[in-house]
């Protein structure tokens, strides 16, 4: 934890539960480990998922139900740690099942498409949302936005576009044919529509143009190196297929030949490594640099892989939403604590978090609790066997926090637990002292010296 947290005192934002766990082999100061189950939207299939490109913290899920009025979109605006329905808590139908694309255009412009049921848009941050009009295809299955326009795949009219932020479309020379993903290449030109029954497309002038490539393979999802366009990863029904030469030459690697994968990420730490969603269960980890493959989070059924870069997203068919770190410079179960979620923090402290687990000053979630004034939570974590004198980065106490902060209920909790009030921080003040500047009649200090 930083200075500021004594001397500037400034309000903690709610921050990404991002950056916890093992980081593709790194080890980090917690018992939490890839084995944890870190799911939000536990039972639930992610049929759409989108990050946005204006704010990595905002997150769009869409859901596929069993029956009518099932077609509900979810939003995270702290990376994973919290969720909300949108639309007031209503299916975007009333006889819709999927929500199968979902995209914010801007914080206030939210598109998603169903199964059946067409478009819809919010103008209201995805308070509300209304039926595109203007848009025929009922059946929409990604939306990207690229530059200044929107593009929108569909399942029999192939891909759309709309420069006025979604409100009205026309279609592409691309005007026909089933395509399940779409893909653009950010800051350029380039975008990538993948049908199952006709390949892949790619278009290197904003979607005036469309070739087509790896005829007769199943194409589920295509990504381009966000370094170079020439490199091109492909995931199919029959595995993976890469292209170094902007799709003129494809391979196979054979490490992934036969897997059903359905969706293919650049890994943002490393744009060497690739990162593909296996349909028959778990991760894949594809070098391009040794043509090596390793598998992680077997038990998922995975069908959509993000990144906002600093975190992989997973929505999985049936499992919900899992967060995978790229660092781990914090634990789940700080940003949990941080973001006030209670549930969480007791979900994670049952499923072996470990409650002293620290970020890289030292910080434990008792810290952050004790100086966020997060009673209940601070007495959670004591049971679970916090360190109630812990000392971080900077020489503080939960109990320097709390006097400081001047949350009197929690000096007395900690007071309860035996914490120790004759700990000097490294700005040589103890928990007393900071009480004191507030006046002989404070509460706590009237606690720390009674």
């Amino acid at each position: 934890m930083k200075a500021e947290k004594i001397q500037n005192s400034p309000g903690i934002a709610v921050q990404l539960l991002l950056l916890s766990l093992l980081a593709f082999g790194s080890t980090a100061h917690s018992a939490e480990s890839w084995n944890i189950d870190m799911s939000k939207l536990k039972g639930r299939i992610v049929r759409a998922l989108s990050v946005a490109n204006f704010d990595s913290n905002l997150i769009i899920v869409g859901n596929k139900g069993s029956q009518a009025g099932d077609a509900t979109v979810f939003a995270s605006s702290n990376g994973g740690v919290t969720w909300r329905f949108l639309n007031r808590n209503a299916s975007l139908h009333p006889s819709a099942t999927d929500v199968q694309a979902v995209h914010y255009v801007s914080p206030q412009i939210v598109l998603a498409g169903t199964w059946k049921h067409g478009l819809f848009r919010s103008t209201d941050a995805g308070t509300s949302f209304s039926a595109v009009t203007g848009f025929a295809p009922k059946d929409v299955r990604s939306i990207v936005t690229s530059g200044s326009a929107v593009y929108a795949a569909t399942g029999a009219n192939g891909i759309f576009k709309s420069n006025d932020s979604g409100s009205s479309w026309s279609t592409t020379t691309l005007n026909e044919g089933f395509f399940w993903s779409l893909r653009a290449r950010a800051g350029g030109s380039e975008l990538a529509a993948s049908s199952p029954a006709k390949g892949l497309f790619l278009s290197r002038d904003n979607g005036n143009s469309w070739q087509n490539y790896l005829e007769g393979v199943a194409v589920y999802e295509a990504n381009m190196s966000p370094q170079t366009a020439a490199i091109i990863v492909a995931a199919t029904d029959s595995g993976m297929y890469l292209s170094r030469d902007a799709g003129q030459q494809w391979q196979q690697p054979q490490p992934l030949r036969g897997k059903k994968l359905r969706s293919v990420n650049f890994d943002p730490t490393d744009p060497s490594i690739v990162i593909l969603a296996d349909w028959g269960g778990g991760i894949w980890r594809y070098s391009l640099s040794d043509n090596s493959a390793s598998q992680f989070q077997n038990q998922l059924r995975a069908l959509h892989v993000k990144s906002n870069g600093q975190a992989l997203i997973v929505g999985t068919w049936g499992q919900g939403l899992h967060v995978l770190p790229h660092s781990s410079n914090t634990s789940y179960l700080i940003e949990a604590t941080k973001a006030g979620d209670k549930g969480g923090v007791s979900e994670l402290l049952s499923s072996g978090a470990h409650p002293d687990s620290y970020d890289t000053s030292r910080n434990t979630s008792l810290i952050f609790a004790s100086r966020d004034g997060q009673l209940e939570l601070a007495k959670t974590l004591l049971q679970s066997g916090a360190n109630v004198n812990w000392v971080d980065g900077e020489g503080v106490t939960p109990l320097i926090l709390a006097a400081h902060k001047n949350h009197p209920d929690i000096v007395e909790l900690l007071l309860a637990n035996n914490a120790d009030t004759t700990v000097v921080d490294s700005f040589g003040n103890t928990a007393v002292q900071y009480a004191k500047r507030r006046g002989d009649n404070d509460k706590i200090y009237k606690l720390l010296t009674q």
